[in-house]
């Protein structure tokens, strides 16, 4: 008879016990365990991809922006300089040459 009751109260306490147990502690486990990492990997991961995209795009953008800056601006002021310039120096050579021409004539 006691072998027969414990064999039948050891089972049925273990198998409550054992599946209240499991239960309660690896849904507390994985709950606090699972805070805790996101919060840790998402904390880490933001800060890692943010500072290392923000140093690669800036870095790329300026490069970028600057090139095509320099380029259209040189481009730019080259053509506009150099036009003027002529300009101005053929009309005043042109002048000179009239007003050369028309004093010694």
């Amino acid at each position: 008879v006691c072998t027969l009751y414990t064999r039948l109260v050891c089972t049925l306490y273990t198998r409550v016990v054992c599946t209240l147990y499991t239960r309660v502690v690896c849904t507390l486990y994985t709950r606090v365990v699972c805070a805790l990492y996101t919060r840790v990997v998402c904390t880490l991961y933001t800060r890692v991809v943010c500072t290392l995209y923000t140093r690669v795009v800036c870095t790329l953008y300026t490069r970028v922006v600057c090139t095509l800056y320099t380029r259209v601006v040189c481009t730019l002021y080259t053509r506009v300089v150099c036009t003027l310039y002529i300009r101005v120096v053929c009309t005043f050579n042109s002048l000179g040459i009239i007003y050369f021409f028309y004093t010694v004539l």
